[in-house]
């Protein structure tokens, strides 16, 4: 449950992008908005006004909020900007980061070697990324839907904790995805006129989708499943695009397949060109065996989240 949500500012327009969202997010769940300002969190915009008219801009936006019955607060923050976001997450024992990705250096070298860097590398809590690319707005009445890109490994899985909960607050539906990667001779240029042991993989991905729409977990909400063949993050933002979602949310670590990229260039590409904000879930899945009245259980999948 994202009780309190965390937004880094820097006075600039640009950062301020991350709000909206911030915003439908409290008032889905009933959460509290933690603003969190410092000089130093400034990413180098050509928009950010001078450090004197800065607290004040803030100051206006937490009372603009407040008026929409949000409730809010004012978080000053100091030391180099990275290290000033995760102390704050911390110390606020934030449940969601909710920040957007600018800089002078352009997306990608702003993404890596910089700020989100070390937020994504260092934070324990799931970020969602609102990109230069992304224009999609949150309808306050909905309907919303959901993207979970899954590669069928339990790694990739575990974006389906926070994506439940997420889509629950706002009433949303799930779109899960399954992209097979071409290889061997496999057709990336459609479904239609694949050869037999193609199509034979394409129904098996649909099957496992198929199983994780019914799995108890998926009980009472509503899945579409989609089934596409290509690069990955190509066909997660055409999907995106096509089913017309609010928020795609991707497991950042996994066993191979589309998790195996993700903190590489499908998270980048896909932050890149969606126009859609991107939550990022990095998690790690160990198993571990239990004792019922002295015997051993099945072994249980056991999801813990490390961004």
């Amino acid at each position: 449950m994202f009780a309190r949500i965390l937004v880094p500012l820097d006075g600039s327009r640009r950062s301020e992008r991350a709000l909206p969202y911030a915003a439908g997010l409290a008032k889905a769940f009933g959460g509290e908005l933690v603003l969190v300002h410092d000089e130093t969190i400034g990413l180098g915009g050509d928009d950010t006004p001078a450090a004197a008219d800065t607290m004040g801009r803030i100051k206006d936006l937490v009372s603009t909020l407040e008026e929409l019955g949000l409730q809010v607060r004012l978080r000053v923050a100091y030391g180099p900007a990275a290290q000033a976001i995760l102390r704050a997450a911390d110390e606020e024992h934030a449940d969601v980061i909710v920040m957007s990705t600018h800089g002078r250096g352009g997306l990608g070298r702003w993404l890596y070697g910089s700020v989100a860097d070390d937020v994504l590398r260092h934070a324990t809590l799931p970020t969602v990324l609102i990109s230069a690319a992304c224009d999609r707005s949150w309808s306050i009445e909905g309907p919303f839907r959901l993207l979970v890109p899954l590669d069928g490994s339990p790694l990739a899985e575990a974006a389906l904790g926070p994506a439940g909960e997420v889509a629950d607050a706002l009433g949303a539906e799930l779109v899960l995805l399954r992209v097979v990667e071409p290889s061997d001779g496999f057709a990336a240029l459609g479904t239609a006129y694949l050869p037999a042991q193609s199509q034979g993989v394409l129904d098996e991905a649909q099957g496992y989708l198929d199983g994780i729409s019914t799995s108890p977990s998926m009980a009472g909400r509503t899945t579409t499943r989609r089934v596409a063949a290509g690069d990955p993050a190509a066909k997660i933002t055409a999907v995106a695009r096509d089913e017309n979602v609010d928020l795609i949310v991707m497991s950042t670590h996994g066993s191979g397949g589309l998790a195996r990229l993700m903190m590489g260039s499908v998270a980048t590409s896909v932050l890149q060109l969606a126009a859609t904000p991107l939550l990022l879930v990095r998690s790690l899945v160990g198993y571990q065996s239990s004792t019922v009245d002295g015997d051993e259980a099945e072994a249980t999948p056991r999801a813990v989240t490390v961004i």
